[in-house]
């Protein structure tokens, strides 16, 4: 389900943005590159980004950023929103997301889109009711924290952090986009 909220995401800001008449291309990768269509613009485009994703499923294994991002820069190199839609999970992974995406700093703009996991946010602030609920509790404050605290790295750094619950996930991407847009960040 997190990977159709962020397909469904991705699909919405690409029609968005190549109305707005921008480029867009796409990386989707797990430990290897999945998929890449090199930046475009047109109906034609926004058909062949959602052909491509037609056909991705998820991986339980450690996403590799660096191979994405070597890929997609390795021919276009002009300033850019990179917009990436990723889980912010444990700290170790969160170090290789956010030393991979401030690289992308100062000459590309990087937007990081997470989904907030609902049950992990209602678990750190639920009334534990027993010893087991309080220790639910106590992880998933930790893990909360967690995001927090990565979220606020990027922010920190010039990046983008957009958290959003499964409903709002696709709005919100595209609101960062259009605020984005509106400041003439790029």
């Amino acid at each position: 389900r997190k990977l159709d909220h962020a397909v469904d995401a991705a699909l919405q800001l690409a029609r968005i943005s190549l109305e707005r008449g921008d480029m867009v291309g796409v990386v989707a990768f797990a430990r290897e590159v999945k998929t890449f269509l090199p930046p475009r613009k047109g109906a034609d485009h926004l058909r062949a980004i959602t052909s491509a994703f037609y056909g991705i499923e998820a991986a339980l294994e450690e996403s590799h950023f660096g191979r994405a991002v070597d890929l997609a820069f390795a021919r276009h190199h002009r300033r850019s929103l990179v917009v990436l839609f990723t889980e912010l999970q444990d700290p170790e992974t969160a170090s290789h997301l956010l030393a991979r995406t401030l690289a992308l700093r100062p000459r590309h703009l990087p937007m990081v889109v997470s989904l907030v996991d609902e049950d992990v946010a209602r678990a750190a602030h639920d009334v534990p009711a027993d010893v087991h609920a309080a220790y639910v509790r106590h992880t998933a404050v930790a893990l909360e924290e967690d995001y927090r605290r990565t979220t606020t790295q990027l922010r920190d750094a010039g990046a983008i952090a957009v958290r959003a619950a499964p409903s709002r996930f696709g709005a919100a991407a595209v609101n960062a986009y259009l605020r984005v847009k509106a400041r003439g960040l790029l």
